[in-house]
């Protein structure tokens, strides 16, 4: 029972640093604006918000994870 619950969270773990990578490889303004025109200056304006902190955060939970389940998996031998 043991050796499946470490196989779950290490997997579970893996899964979550996966996906936060992933969305922040792929993380792309919602919107793209540009206000301006010829006898002007002209801005660029990105509107969506960026998700670091969420991103960061499931890093982190999915480190700790398989860091826990290595360790115990290491411990029980």
């Amino acid at each position: 029972m043991k050796k499946i619950v470490m196989r779950v969270s290490i997997l579970v773990g893996i899964l979550l640093v996966a996906i936060s990578v992933i969305g922040t490889v792929s993380n792309r303004p919602s919107s793209v604006t540009v206000i301006g025109g010829a006898d002007g200056p002209t801005s660029v304006f990105l509107a969506g918000k960026d998700n670091l902190q969420l991103t960061i955060l499931g890093i982190v939970v999915g480190t700790i994870l398989i860091a826990v389940s290595l360790i115990i998996k290491i411990r029980s031998k």
